[in-house]
């Protein structure tokens, strides 16, 4: 049986690493586009790498037409809101206007291709509701409104040109791989070192609430998502709401310390339009896929810190 292949764009960041080991492992031929060898220590030798600074349409085309891949997985972009507010355009670019040269591609020469593109939970903006797949949608950053955007363009491709795109709109959700801004890294870095005492870690506003997931049990729902016969979207998260000061405590607690001794507080880092508490309905991934998560943010600050 001929091996199938995919595309991963974004494939050297956290979700791009995790899926293509999970795909590898299902013996894909897993394609992805990097924009240097540096990003690439974390991939399987086995991966077939394409460096370039920057994704043109022209290299799009010529890729999507040449190997018609059997799946797509847009996981590419930026992906702070708060950058997000002061480099706006890189949001929209990369976002949408990458995602719609590989959509194109698509109809003109790999109409077989299933699509997976990479929402976010922060297009539901701030709000005191329990969040489903069909919950008003109220951007309020670039970033946010990017990725809505882009989930509006994907109502019209799959009703004019019958393409099968899926659509999964994740919550936060966390590896070793996060970027070392991330405040999960920030946490489990700072709680490795040898000096900590000397140390204080600065963060923004810790009274805020999310979903916080675990990354590798989010690959596997992509990939499930994707596979499904239907182009659907779906809330991927735990369904458990984490406060942020809960978790830090809690994090400190592992190393014995209190955490009122380490941290100090930069109101320069709060967000003007910062989402004070996310909260979701994940029946329909449930049911439908049948993907139960079973970690959050405290299993992989629980991994990494007892290993020291």
């Amino acid at each position: 049986m001929k091996k199938k292949n995919a595309l991963i764009l974004g494939i050297s960041g956290q979700d791009g690493i995790l899926l293509s080991r999970l795909l590898k492992k299902k013996n894909y031929d897993v394609t992805g586009i990097l924009r240097s060898k540096k990003k690439s220590k974390f991939l399987d030798n086995k991966v077939k790498k394409i460096y370039k600074k920057n994704i043109s349409q022209k290299l799009l085309y010529m890729l999507i037409k040449k190997k018609k891949f059997n799946e797509i997985y847009f996981l590419i972009g930026q992906s702070e809101a708060f950058s997000s507010t002061q480099n706006p355009e890189t949001s929209l670019h990369s976002n949408f206007i990458l995602f719609t040269y590989v959509l194109h591609a698509c109809i003109r020469f790999s109409k077989h291709s299933k699509i997976f593109y990479a929402s976010s939970g922060q297009i539901y903006g701030d709000t005191k509701k329990t969040v489903k797949e069909n919950s008003e949608k109220k951007p309020m950053n670039p970033y946010a409104l990017s990725k809505y955007i882009s989930m509006e363009y994907i109502k019209y491709v799959r009703k004019y040109y019958k393409l099968k795109i899926a659509v999964g709109i994740f919550f936060n959700h966390e590896s070793i791989y996060r970027s070392k801004n991330n405040i999960s890294m920030k946490l489990i870095n700072f709680l490795k070192k040898k000096n900590i005492k000397k140390n204080k870690l600065e963060l923004g506003n810790i009274n805020v609430y999310r979903d916080w997931g675990y990354a590798e049990e989010y690959v596997e729902a992509i990939h499930k998502i994707n596979i499904n016969n239907k182009s659907e979207d779906f809330i991927v998260a735990t369904g458990k709401t984490l406060f942020l000061k809960d978790v830090i405590k809690f994090a400190f607690k592992l190393k014995n310390l209190n955490y009122k001794n380490f941290i100090k507080i930069n109101k320069k880092k709060f967000g003007n339009n910062e989402i004070k508490k996310m909260s979701t309905n994940i029946s329909k991934i449930k049911n439908k896929i049948k993907w139960h998560p079973k970690k959050d943010l405290k299993n992989l600050i629980n991994e990494q810190l007892l290993k020291y």
